[in-house]
């Protein structure tokens, strides 16, 4: 567990500095901790993934000053988590379209907690981007992993 924290760690401190400016349009930025959480929660326990997607969901709120990371990371583990018990997640197109939902799960959780606190709900074009970008990054995860279990 101390080298998945580790390994998240260091991805949230690319995100922040360098990956953070290089993959943006506006004021949307491609979030790699997504696709890791993802990753996680499909290849380890409930309870690993649980605890170390609530510590990295509350790092990246420390990073970058906001509250919802924390909230909405957890989300998409537990929710991961109860998909992988009832699909059979080993086929790439499965995962894609996992990776693709869980994204747009963690735009709506995040939309609806800005919506409850500050009354504002914001869909955008470059949520797209969003989508896209996570799925890119899954997609040359998997093409440098395929001999690894992903």
């Amino acid at each position: 567990m101390k080298n998945l924290l580790l390994f998240g760690i260091i991805i949230l401190i690319f995100q922040s500095t360098i990956l953070g400016k290089v993959f943006s349009i506006g004021s949307l930025t491609a979030d790699f901790l997504v696709v890791y959480i993802l990753l996680i929660s499909l290849n380890t326990s409930f309870n690993i993934s649980m605890k170390s997607s609530f510590f990295l969901g509350i790092l990246q709120d420390l990073f970058s000053l906001n509250f919802m990371n924390s909230i909405s990371k957890p989300f998409i583990s537990f929710i991961t988590n109860k998909l992988k018990n009832y699909f059979f997640v080993s086929s790439f197109w499965i995962k894609t379209a996992l990776v693709i939902f869980i994204s747009f799960l963690d735009i709506f959780v995040k939309n609806i907690v800005l919506f409850l606190f500050k009354g504002v709900f914001e869909i955008s074009v470059e949520y797209l981007f969003y989508l896209f970008i996570n799925f890119l990054i899954f997609y040359l995860v998997y093409l440098t992993n395929e001999d690894f279990k992903i």
